[in-house]
């Protein structure tokens, strides 16, 4: 058997935790978040003041596991590594503490983790963001962060509304965190194979043409030709959601 272990720090709790993790698996105290293709657990380490976030990926088949060991880094090494390269763009995403592969003797993928810091309650998706009464405010917010996010040319794959939290601030404000950063691309400055993606985050036309505009006066560019862009995606979308819902 083969490891791969990278860490951000050698503090002892988080090398107990990837030894933990590499030679025996998940801890039988951990947290369920979240479970569906993978498992989001949270973890409390008891010499650490916060918990962490164990993001256990899904074992790949054998064509997958041979491409990750292989040919690409896996989704476990991309978090870990995008993150790094986000935090120091002074894009926001929760600290990300170490990555670990489990290899197989002729060097597949079996299975991957990955430690960041667990986000406190405050953090909520900006799904229906529209239902909300702040959402005017919200959405003018929101606009000029992606924008500014693109400015630095990261392209953000996977923009959708539940891969993007926020938080008030004590000024009445939003702050808004990046989470699940295993689809990045970087040095990227093609505003409509940008600005697409953003044709995922909202729930209705409407909506979506408001957070073009708003996008549009933070970015400087024409208000309609970005509304173009985001309502073209948003509308493939409904239809590819409608065609699966036909299946």
């Amino acid at each position: 058997m083969l490891q791969t272990i990278q860490t951000n720090t050698n503090d002892a709790w988080l090398l107990d935790l990837c030894g933990q993790l590499a030679d025996h698996g998940l801890p039988s105290d951990i947290r369920e978040v979240y479970r569906g293709r993978n498992l989001v657990a949270a973890y409390k380490p008891q010499t650490l003041d916060c918990e962490v976030n164990i993001k256990s990926f899904r074992r790949p088949n054998f064509i997958k596991s041979a491409i990750y060991g292989w040919l690409r880094p896996s989704k476990a090494r991309r978090s870990y590594e995008y993150s790094l390269r986000l935090l120091a763009l002074g894009v926001a995403t929760p600290q990300p503490y170490a990555f670990i592969e489990d290899l197989s003797a002729i060097h597949t993928l079996r299975r991957s983790y990955y430690i960041s810091r667990q986000l406190d309650s405050q953090w909520h998706e900006i799904r229906y963001m529209e239902e909300r009464r702040d959402y005017p405010a919200m959405v003018e917010a929101l606009g000029k962060w992606v924008a500014e996010v693109h400015s630095k040319g990261v392209l953000v794959k996977d923009l959708s509304p539940g891969n993007i939290l926020f938080r008030l601030t004590a000024q009445g404000g939003y702050d808004f965190c990046l989470v699940d950063v295993n689809r990045m691309g970087f040095g990227c400055h093609n505003l409509r194979r940008q600005l697409y993606r953003a044709g995922w985050l909202m729930n209705s036309e409407a909506s979506s043409a408001d957070f073009a505009r708003h996008y549009a006066r933070a970015a400087g560019i024409d208000a309609a030709q970005a509304e173009q862009i985001v309502l073209d995606s948003y509308r493939r979308l409904q239809r590819r959601a409608a065609r699966k819902k036909r299946r």
